[in-house]
């Protein structure tokens, strides 16, 4: 990909979760995704259960709907019981792209 980096780094705070605690069962880094409808969509295939992550840790002035972002976090466990519409993500670090 050819993706041009914003040429400055933004400040950001990195916002707690209430699922935060909760085991991690992978880490992902520096993956592409684009904020929709209250979710980060990756650009990885639809049918993997990545393509919807939750926004949770995102800092609310970047939960722009279209804004693109290049991330990091990890994936935190669902428990049997549960169904969520968007994959349960702490962001660990963050970026946004032009």
């Amino acid at each position: 990909n050819n993706l041009k980096l914003s040429q400055y780094r933004i400040m950001k705070k990195i916002v707690e979760c209430w699922f935060d605690d909760r085991k991690t069962v992978k880490i992902i880094k520096n993956r592409v995704g684009i904020i929709k409808d209250g979710s980060i969509l990756t650009e990885d295939n639809p049918t993997n259960f990545e393509s919807r992550l939750s926004l949770c840790s995102l800092p609310e002035q970047f939960r722009k709907d279209g804004l693109k972002i290049i991330f990091s976090g990890e994936i935190k466990e669902i428990y049997p019981n549960e169904r969520w519409a968007a994959t349960p993500l702490k962001i660990t670090d963050f970026e946004v792209v032009e």
